[in-house]
């Protein structure tokens, strides 16, 4: 039997950083984009702004990471939801309906609604 090897400091990076995006998206997802400074952000993650850049490089990276994790967190629940049968648009069209308009997925859209106008308000980020 070989002794078991002890995980990479980089392992162990991306694991707290795993821990890390749950904690901001579910914060996101809560208070919005607008409630999302940095040190509101450090502070639902359970951390310090000066330690939350220690896994980013700036705010840009962070919220850039927590949009697209919780992009494939919406995904999963699609995914999780869809039927896999053949139907008409009439009936996609309204399974994908009933899906968004689910009070599971309230917080997703108003944070992609709130994306949506900062993009239209000339926001360069979003």
């Amino acid at each position: 039997m070989t002794p078991r090897q002890p995980p990479s400091p980089l392992t162990l990076a991306d694991d707290r950083r795993a821990v890390l995006l749950d904690r901001l998206a579910d914060h996101v997802l809560a208070a919005g984009l607008s409630g999302s400074s940095l040190r509101a952000l450090a502070a639902a993650a359970g951390t310090s702004d000066r330690m939350l850049l220690y896994y980013f490089a700036d705010k840009e990276a962070v919220m850039t990471a927590v949009l697209e994790h919780m992009a494939a967190r919406m995904v999963g629940h699609l995914m999780a939801a869809a039927r896999p049968a053949r139907r008409s648009f009439a009936a996609l069209h309204a399974d994908l309906a009933a899906m968004v308009l689910d009070p599971a997925f309230a917080p997703f859209m108003r944070v992609w609604l709130e994306a949506a106008a900062r993009a239209g308000q000339g926001d360069a980020y979003y």
